[in-house]
């Protein structure tokens, strides 16, 4: 057992572990598997979005760096062009000091993208995002057309409030919801149509605040009712009101606790641990990864080999190491924010380039270190003297520290999962914003104006400024968001978008996994009494839920 550096506790590092740091030449890592990954994502600022200036066109925009930064900050268009080469900030490195002390000072000189949204349309509020469509607020999403304050949708029409999301329509307020249409209020649901206030249900339509239904259709409150009493029911039902949806979502939560729950979610999965798994094989103590093979401690990734300690990466990944953002990357070791890289280290912003290292900002080029150009030969003897010298400082084999983030740690990813006050923020000698944006001074009207029913809002509300009802902060209702609330039949949020999001991620469970016993107690398979089945799972040992083991979970969910 080995005690972490900066939380003080104990982790373990395994054989597999330890085969794979000998293989890409790094040694044994300091921190445990989440002080790591809380390391990677305080490097990355996903929501906190700043209206500014283009440093290089005078143009305004939207970028991921408020004004006041001591960042030069491209348009996108402009910083992906030719009209600028990084290499012309190259340096030497210099033996006498530290790798990070020379990365840090050339990751302040090199102009820093905007924000990530290549190939999209009128979907100026989005971020780390692709190909989308008249959208607004979204993060890690891609080809969606009017969807809304949402995360990690894909392939969606006309969505609001969603995180993970997948070939829907007409969603709201939902996690984990792929192939349905008109599903709101609901969780973990699949090929669903015509859904409320429903949980882990499959292949279902019209269906009603029920749970751990498969192929059902005119459920309620998981009753089966014919067509004609399952209308009638509905209509009783005012989902345009406020005030009869909030204690409706109250009374859904309380059902939801109550119904069996898988003790992961893993689909097409072999030898391995973490939840929210697909098509993955040997995938140990990860989440949300599909189609992997050979990799471990990874969050948000898809199709990767070989890897450990990545965040948020995609497609052709193979054998690397503590990288954040990035796709298309082989034999690298530790990236930030890079896309077709290959036989590279420490770099950060760089794209479509191959033997880069401690490089920022460089774009289709070659054999680099800080910035600077080499010949092959020059290359290969340099990153060898320089790796010897990370050796010697304990620098290399660790990610870039959270002190050198360019952002403020409330502005990152890492405040929502590793949450910490300014107090506990700053004896580390992080950094922190005070004035977050988002805000648009005091509120001009209350809640108390405005109508409990959406279909008595008028247009005049898109000219207001609210306060959430739990932090106070302010906020505006948009027109295309008011549009979409009428065309659904969906009353005002009265909660500010940030705080609807933190309640979405609360409902998701912590990317932290415990070891517990299968509750199931009924009589079957080779036992009598509860099972014996023993796994690791991301609910804690004191939540309320019933967990099954996948084979009791399948025995009982039919």
């Amino acid at each position: 057992m080995t005690t972490c550096l900066q939380c003080k506790k104990g982790f373990a590092i395994t054989d597999h572990d330890r085969t794979f740091y000998v293989r890409i030449g790094v040694p044994e890592p300091k921190l445990c598997p989440a002080c790591r990954y809380q390391r990677r994502i305080a490097h990355r600022n996903e929501r906190t979005l700043y209206r500014r200036k283009c440093d290089a066109t005078g143009k305004d925009i939207v970028a991921i760096y408020p004004q006041h930064s001591p960042y030069k900050v491209y348009e996108q268009s402009y910083w992906r062009s030719d009209a600028w080469d990084a290499r012309e900030y190259g340096r030497d490195f210099d033996f006498s000091r530290p790798f990070f002390e020379q990365m840090q000072e050339l990751r302040i000189i090199v102009p820093r993208l905007s924000l990530n949204s290549p190939e999209s349309e009128n979907s100026e509020y989005t971020n780390q995002s692709q190909r989308n469509k008249d959208c607004y607020m979204l993060v890690s999403c891609g080809d969606n057309q009017h969807v809304f304050y949402s995360m990690w949708s894909h392939y969606g029409k006309d969505m609001m409030d969603v995180y993970m999301a997948f070939e829907s329509q007409r969603c709201y307020e939902v996690v984990g919801v792929n192939n349905s249409y008109n599903v709101r209020w609901s969780k973990t649901c699949d090929n669903c149509t015509d859904c409320y206030f429903c949980f882990d249900c499959r292949g279902c339509s019209d269906c009603f605040m029920s749970t751990n239904l498969r192929n059902k259709r005119y459920i309620w409150k998981n009753e089966q009712l014919t067509e004609a009493e399952y209308k009638r029911r509905f209509l009783g039902i005012n989902l345009r009101s406020f005030n009869a949806t909030e204690a409706l979502k109250r009374e859904s939560c309380d059902q939801w606790q109550q119904a069996i729950h898988r003790f992961a979610d893993q689909r097409k999965c072999e030898d391995s641990s973490g939840d929210d798994l697909f098509s993955v094989e040997n995938v140990r103590d990860s989440f949300h990864v599909g189609k992997s093979v050979d990799c471990a401690y990874c969050q948000d990734c898809i199709e990767m080999k070989d890897s450990y300690d990545c965040t948020e990466v995609a497609i052709d990944f193979e054998l690397n190491y503590e990288v954040h953002g990035a796709a298309a990357i082989y034999g690298c070791t530790v990236l930030n924010l890079c896309s077709s890289l290959q036989f590279s280290a420490y770099c950060d912003s760089c794209f479509n380039a191959d033997h880069l290292f401690g490089c920022v900002g460089i774009k289709r080029a070659h054999h680099c270190i800080l910035n600077k150009q080499y010949t092959n030969d020059e290359y290969d003897r340099l990153t060898q003297k320089i790796i010897a010298h990370m050796k010697e400082t304990r620098e290399w084999g660790e990610y870039f520290p959270v002190e050198t983030s360019v952002f403020c740690y409330n502005e990152t990813t890492a405040q929502e999962y590793f949450p910490l006050s300014k107090e506990e923020v700053l004896p580390h000698n992080w950094k922190w914003q005070d004035e977050m944006p988002g805000t648009y001074g005091k509120e001009t009207t209350s809640w108390d104006a405005v109508p409990d029913d959406v279909c008595d809002v008028r247009d005049s509300i898109c000219s207001e400024t609210f306060a959430c009802q739990k932090t106070g902060k302010n906020f505006r209702i948009i027109k295309p968001e008011l549009e979409f609330y009428r065309s659904m039949g969906i009353p005002i949020p009265r909660l500010h978008p940030d705080t609807r999001h933190a309640k979405r991620m609360t409902v998701r469970n912590p990317r932290q996994l415990w070891h517990r016993q299968c509750m199931c107690e009924k009589a079957g398979h080779d036992h009598v009494g509860r099972c014996a089945v023993e796994f690791e799972t991301t609910y804690a040992p004191d939540r309320p839920e019933i967990i099954y083991c996948e084979q009791c979970y399948h025995k009982e969910i039919v």
